[in-house]
């Protein structure tokens, strides 16, 4: 549930005023940013530069390089190259951009946050924390005086400067921020949404990172009812909350929990799934690619010895050839992404946490691989 931060300006809705229709008619600017959102979304990031450049000479033919509509145009450019970790050109237009803003409106004018914050989460992703720090308090500042102490534009920050803090290991500041982001999303929304939830899951991801354990197990367990009375109780998205339940519950000696957890999340995964092939069909593709993730990792980062040739074993007992999984096979994307997420969550939750969960992950496929402790 933990990836990047949260993108706190996607394309910012258009507003020109049109002065010439002619060439309002030859050029469909809401087209434009559409392609751009969902090319972005989808981490197309080669082709929302695209579309932002073409947004931006659309604007600028439009409106001219002082207009607050070409500090939209330019704030979108520099959140394509942030996509491709273009961090320096990323920071020049996101310069530019608030250049335009503060010239325009003011220092401290609401309308500039969006892209103050998106500076602030720039430095950030560049582990410059001192910069973020700076950026993400005066948005938050400014946003605090337009909007007052507990509107819902303010949870993002919340957020963001939460994250910023965890990664440091200030953990009292980012407990603060995880509760008051909750608080205003209550306050606003109503505690059974699912935003909310969201909220509550970063708190607990929190408490585990300091293995309170038992708190962050109560704190996914309200997650999970809020999720569970909004989709269903078989949904996809439960997946994630599952998972993290199965390492805390691993982390607590409550195997047996842990177990039920598992089985869910299993029969989740056929449901949606379904069969990766036709000679064991209760073996997803999903199933078998977080699991060889889990060994690679676990080899790589985690102290604890295995057995490499239980891997091999897997091939026999799932009907899956582990050679589908490595670069050039059918699988081997699936098999990336799951490598990518493991990753994500050693460098969000710590190498400890994340090895416990591997481990939790190995002992189920592959028993007896990890020498018991």
């Amino acid at each position: 549930m933990l990836g990047r931060l949260s993108v706190c300006s996607l394309a910012v809705s258009a507003s020109l005023a049109f002065a010439a229709p002619t060439v309002a008619q030859q050029i469909n600017f809401d087209g434009i940013l559409q392609r751009f959102n969902e090319f972005y979304l989808a981490g197309n990031f080669d082709k929302a530069l695209s579309e932002a450049r073409k947004y931006e000479a659309a604007v600028r033919l439009q409106s001219g390089t002082n207009h607050t509509n070409y500090a939209k145009a330019l704030n979108n450019i520099a959140l394509a190259y942030e996509g491709q970790d273009k961090f320096v050109d990323a920071e020049k237009h996101l310069k530019r951009s608030l250049a335009i803003w503060e010239k325009s409106r003011g220092k401290d004018h609401n309308d500039a946050t969006a892209v103050i914050i998106n500076l602030g989460r720039l430095y950030h992703r560049q582990e410059n924390y001192i910069d973020a720090e700076t950026h993400y308090k005066r948005a938050l500042s400014i946003r605090e005086k337009a909007l007052g102490q507990d509107h819902l534009n303010i949870s993002t920050i919340l957020q963001n400067m939460a994250s910023m803090y965890e990664a440091q290991g200030q953990y009292l500041n980012a407990e603060a921020l995880r509760k008051r982001d909750i608080a205003i999303r209550e306050k606003a929304l109503g505690s059974s949404d699912l935003t909310v939830a969201i909220s509550v899951a970063n708190l607990a991801h929190l408490y585990a990172v300091q293995s309170k354990y038992a708190d962050a197990e109560a704190l996914l367990k309200r997650t999970l009812g809020i999720y569970e009375k909004a989709l269903g109780t078989s949904h996809p998205d439960l997946v994630a909350i599952l998972n993290d339940l199965i390492v805390i519950s691993k982390a607590q000696g409550s195997d047996a929990e842990a177990e039920l957890y598992y089985k869910r999340v299993r029969a989740i995964n056929q449901k949606t799934i379904g069969s990766a092939t036709p000679k064991q069909s209760d073996v997803s593709v999903d199933d078998a690619a977080t699991a060889l993730a889990a060994f690679v990792v676990y080899q790589k980062d985690c102290p604890d010895k295995t057995n490499a040739d239980h891997p091999l074993s897997f091939s026999r007992e799932s009907g899956l050839d582990v050679r589908d999984f490595i670069p050039g096979g059918q699988y081997a994307s699936q098999m990336e992404q799951k490598i990518a997420a493991v990753q994500t969550v050693i460098d969000t939750k710590g190498k400890e946490f994340a090895c416990a969960g591997m481990r939790a992950i190995l002992d189920r496929h592959f028993p007896g691989l990890i020498p018991s402790q």
